[in-house]
């Protein structure tokens, strides 16, 4: 007896405004990770560690192969 699982939203494929909003979040999270990158080689480290995790947060988890 094998049941299946119901589907979720995120088993199904992103499309449309979806799909334009998480090309934003990834555009986002990344000016926002190499800013923090650049702001820890500048010597700036509290900001450039705040820039770094917002961006890993913005940023939606298909981006990191989540």
């Amino acid at each position: 007896m094998s049941e299946t699982l119901p589907l979720t939203k995120f088993d199904q494929p992103v499309s449309g405004q979806g799909l334009r909003m998480g090309i934003l979040l990834t555009i986002l999270g990344i000016i926002l990770i190499v800013g923090g990158v650049l702001g820890v080689l500048r010597g700036q480290l509290l900001w450039g560690i705040i820039a770094i995790v917002v961006g890993l947060f913005v940023a939606p988890g298909y981006f990191y192969g989540l």
